[in-house]
């Protein structure tokens, strides 16, 4: 008898320890995810500004600077619209992480021929003021209109 009361014994020690360990383990994993991001900037709108090539612009060699025209629609940190400018229109999507956008462009060249394009958009806004950079060497800085 007292052989099986110690063997219980020892196995419940062995549960409560497997259980305190897997509770700490969860517990370290809440504690290390990573706290929720702050607000969202709210961009929605129409922008307008100038794009200048720091290098051939969405494959097209050297274009000229030129004006910039962006619509973007925000449902949550998801941003949508469209863009055109020099030579190039589509459509840009992406998210925002606080008040920065990490997102693409997809949509046409307009020089000679139409080509498919993608690229991708990297921006920041600062109040009323976008900079945002095209992966294919094109700089902007777009202001809000409405």
């Amino acid at each position: 008898m007292r052989e099986a009361s110690v063997r219980r014994m020892f196995a419940r020690r062995r549960l409560v320890g497997w259980s305190v360990g897997l509770l700490g383990a969860l517990a370290a994993g809440c504690a290390s995810a990573p706290a929720p991001a702050g607000p969202v900037a709210l961009v929605s709108g129409t922008w307008e500004g100038r794009i200048t090539p720091t290098g051939p612009v969405l494959g097209q060699p050297s274009p000229a600077s030129g004006l910039v025209r962006m619509e973007l629609r925000q449902r949550g940190a998801w941003v949508e619209g469209s863009i055109s400018g020099p030579g190039f229109s589509g459509g840009v999507s992406g998210e925002l992480h606080g008040n920065r956008l990490s997102g693409s462009f997809d949509g046409e060249t307009l020089a000679g021929a139409a080509v498919s394009v993608s690229a991708v958009l990297d921006g920041v806004f600062k109040g009323d003021t976008l900079a945002a950079v095209l992966d294919y060497g094109g700089r902007m800085t777009l202001k809000r209109l409405r």
